[in-house]
C-alpha cells in the first residue's frame, strides 16, 4: 500500500498552527531595528528612530502572540475533537468524483461521501484539502483507496489517504 497524503497532527500539527506568529514577531522586529538603525548618524551617539522602532517590535509582539494563541486554541481544540470524535477509516473504489478548477472536489468511497478544495480551510490546517487540478492525490474514478477522517462540522475531515497500486495487494477478507 502506498501513502499519498498522511498527517501527524500531534507532531505537525502545533507547529503548523502556531509557527506563522513566531514569524510575524521576528520579521516585524527585524524591520523595526533596520529601522531604528537607519536613522543613526556616524557623528551621534544616539539612535534616530527608536521610538517607530520599539512601537513596531511591540505591535509585533503583540500580533505575533495572538497569532501564536490563536493558533495553539486552534491546534487544541482540533485535537481534543480527534479524541472526542474518533478517527474513522473508509476503504474501497472511488465512485462519481468530481473535480472543479476553482472549488470543491467531491467524491464518495464505500458509502461515504468527501468534499474538500485547495480553497477550502473549513477544517483549519493539516486537513487533506488539495483539489485534483491542483495537484491532488484523487484524480479519477476506481482507484483503489483507504482514507482515514474525522467527521467534522457535518463533514468528512481526511486525515490520511492510502492507495493499492494494483489488485494483487488487496487483503483477502
Amino acid at each position: 500500500m502506498k501513502t499519498l497524503y498522511a498527517y501527524d497532527f500531534t507532531v505537525r500539527g502545533f507547529w503548523d498552527y502556531t509557527l506563522p506568529g513566531v514569524f510575524v514577531v521576528a520579521w516585524f522586529c527585524i524591520g523595526a531595528f533596520a529601522i531604528w538603525f537607519s536613522g543613526r548618524k556616524k557623528e551621534q551617539k544616539s539612535y534616530g528612530n527608536w521610538k517607530i522602532a520599539v512601537v513596531i517590535c511591540i505591535v509585533a509582539v503583540c500580533f505575533g502572540g495572538l497569532m501564536a494563541v490563536l493558533g495553539w486554541s486552534h491546534y487544541a481544540q482540533a485535537k481534543q475533537q480527534m479524541e472526542s470524535v474518533g478517527i474513522q477509516t473508509a476503504e474501497g473504489y472511488v465512485e462519481n468524483l468530481q473535480t472543479v478548477d476553482r472549488g470543491n472536489d467531491s467524491f464518495i468511497l464505500n458509502g461515504v461521501t468527501f468534499d474538500y478544495g485547495t480553497y477550502d480551510w473549513t477544517y483549519g490546517l493539516g486537513y487533506y484539502h488539495r483539489n485534483a487540478n491542483h495537484g491532488g492525490v484523487i484524480t479519477q474514478n476506481g482507484q483503489h483507496l483507504r482514507i482515514t477522517y474525522l467527521h467534522l462540522k457535518g463533514r468528512n475531515a481526511i486525515l490520511s489517504i492510502e492507495e493499492y497500486p494494483n489488485d494483487e495487494d488487496i487483503p483477502s477478507v
